[in-house]
């Protein structure tokens, strides 16, 4: 054994005189951690490559798990649970020296095939760091779900959980990765009906009156009357223990000459109507939203796990943030620079080849979240042609091309931008910096890539 382990709570497990053993005075070293230090300074100050976690309680746990992947220096340390009902927040269930160290030989290697993995690599958001974990972890760990009372699905992701403390938009977030083809689904789960409205799976189910819509309905055996044709509960005709007909007063002795039971039927006491089958309906209990069982939203919960395109971005410096612009009319840079070569030289042929570009930095501010990131990108989506292409040159850098397109129809692109509501108080144009070029200003283009490089930082 090769690598600092720091325990965290209790050095009394199984398996801890094993973990001693394997200790010298000029190797390695146990750190037991105090409960009530910070757990990540403990960890960078004691130069710690692997954490055990002795912990009983589930929140503290979570906590703990959680602190640790919102480092951006530790976020991808190796984390083992003693409790084997919390491996679902941790890398695995410590066992033995042995499997502790063939999977600490494991994450490690596969982190040094990461880009830059010791500088900062852009890791500010919680999902770029999330990703890159998933990625580290292949064939240990992916994203499972989990039966959760407390979930309004009854279910929930707890490796998001220790990385993000917020699931509001978890599902949301899922179904953009799904769709811009970072996960794929690994094992269908479960299927459940939810709320129309919010989603919720907490639903009570109750029965009504088709007539009165009360809920004070009972199911009973029905009487039919043979002389007159009467028909109603079994209780409205009996007296003093014998069956008589509301209607006509005939005493009903002899089933099937002077009476029969048909069928169960259903009998509101709020009306005193009779049917066959009652409304089914659902009530929320999050939303209080009533509706017919017939328009409960169906869902289904998977496993998921990375694509290879997915892995193939992290691997190189993933920047979660920034990559949702690369599913918009995306093309590399090089063909986008073919394109401005080849509009430039057409243009001057044909002025109805004229075109425009949008240069749209995002600023790198630490204050600037993913989910504002992400809602510019689904604006710009939204605004665009399917003939205009989208380019990314560098980290926060979105070139856009806009063929056969004014100046004027550039600006309008980009006021749109602009005043798109990124978060109370604050508009896009807060957070980036977008101008409009229009090729008639730029002649012909003999170098699309020079070009760019020059306009990048032009005010």
């Amino acid at each position: 054994m090769s690598f600092n382990i720091g325990v965290f709570g209790s050095f009394d497990f199984k398996g801890a005189s094993e973990l001693k053993s394997e200790i010298t005075s000029t190797g390695p070293k146990i750190y037991e951690f105090n409960l009530k230090e910070d757990v990540v300074s403990q960890i960078q100050t004691n130069n710690i490559q692997v954490l055990i976690l002795n912990l009983q309680k589930k929140d503290l746990l979570i906590e703990t798990v959680n602190k640790i992947r919102s480092s951006a220096e530790i976020y991808l340390l190796p984390v083992f649970s003693v409790a084997e009902n919390y491996e679902i927040y941790t890398d695995a269930t410590y066992s033995s020296v042995e499997g502790l160290s063939s999977i600490y030989e494991k994450l490690t290697a596969k982190k040094e095939t990461l880009v830059d993995i010791d500088g900062k690599r852009m890791i500010k958001d919680w999902q770029t760091r999330f990703l890159t974990y998933l990625y580290t972890r292949k064939g240990l760990k992916s994203l499972d779900a989990s039966v959760d009372k407390v979930s309004k699905s009854f279910y929930s992701f707890p490796l998001i959980e220790v990385f993000h403390t917020d699931n509001t938009n978890v599902a949301e977030w899922i179904g953009d990765l799904k769709s811009d083809e970072f996960l794929k689904i690994k094992k269908f789960v479960k299927s459940y009906f939810c709320c129309q409205k919010c989603d919720s799976a907490r639903i009570l189910y109750s029965e009504q009156c088709p007539d009165c819509k009360s809920e004070n309905i009972l199911l009973t055996d029905f009487i039919h009357c043979y002389t007159c044709g009467n028909m109603g509960p079994q209780s409205e005709f009996l007296h003093n223990e014998q069956y008589v007909c509301t209607h006509c007063n005939t005493k009903l002795k002899h089933i099937g000459q002077d009476y029969d039971k048909p069928l169960e039927n259903y009998y509101c006491k709020s009306c005193n109507f009779s049917f066959l089958e009652p409304n089914v309906i659902s009530e929320c209990i999050d939303c209080d939203n009533k509706c017919d069982t017939e328009q409960l939203k169906k869902m289904s919960v998977h496993n998921y796990e990375l694509t290879q395109k997915a892995e193939h971005f992290i691997s190189i410096g993933l920047n979660y943030a920034m990559s949702v612009f690369d599913n918009i009319n995306y093309i590399v840079p090089e063909f986008f620079y073919n394109f401005i070569e080849w509009s430039s030289l057409m243009q001057k042929r044909d002025e109805s080849y004229a075109f425009s570009l949008l240069r749209i930095n995002i600023s790198d501010n630490v204050n600037v979240n993913v989910d504002e990131i992400v809602l510019i990108s689904k604006s710009l989506k939204a605004v665009l042609r399917k003939t205009d292409m989208l380019t990314r040159i560098n980290g926060q850098t979105v070139w856009v091309w806009l063929p056969n397109t004014p100046i004027d129809g550039a600006m309008v692109v980009l006021e749109k931008l602009n005043t798109i509501r990124v978060s109370e108080g604050a508009n896009a144009e807060d957070m980036t910096n977008i101008k409009a070029f229009s090729s008639e200003d730029l002649g012909v283009v003999q170098d699309a890539k020079i070009l760019l490089i020059e306009l990048a930082n032009k005010d």
